[in-house]
C-alpha cells in the first residue's frame, strides 16, 4: 500500500514534487505510513506554505491511500 498527502475535501489538490500543488499530474506516493506522516511532521511548514499560496490556508490535510 502506498500513501500521499492531499487536501481534506478537494481531491484536485496533492503532493507533486514536494510541493502541494491543484491538479497533481504525478503525485508523490510514499511506501508507508510511517514515512507519510514523518514527511509532514518534518515539512509541516512548508506544507502549510504552500497552502497559503494558493488561498486554501484554512484547509487541512488528508493522507491518500492507494492499493498496490
Amino acid at each position: 500500500m502506498k500513501f500521499s498527502i492531499g487536501v481534506k475535501g478537494m481531491p484536485e489538490y496533492g503532493l507533486s514534487n514536494d510541493e502541494i500543488v491543484r491538479d497533481p499530474q504525478v503525485r508523490d506516493w510514499f511506501n508507508g505510513l510511517e514515512e507519510v506522516l514523518l514527511y509532514m511532521d518534518e515539512n509541516s511548514w512548508s506544507l502549510e506554505a504552500d497552502l497559503k499560496d494558493l488561498g486554501i490556508e484554512n484547509e487541512e490535510f488528508s493522507i491518500i491511500k492507494k492499493e498496490d
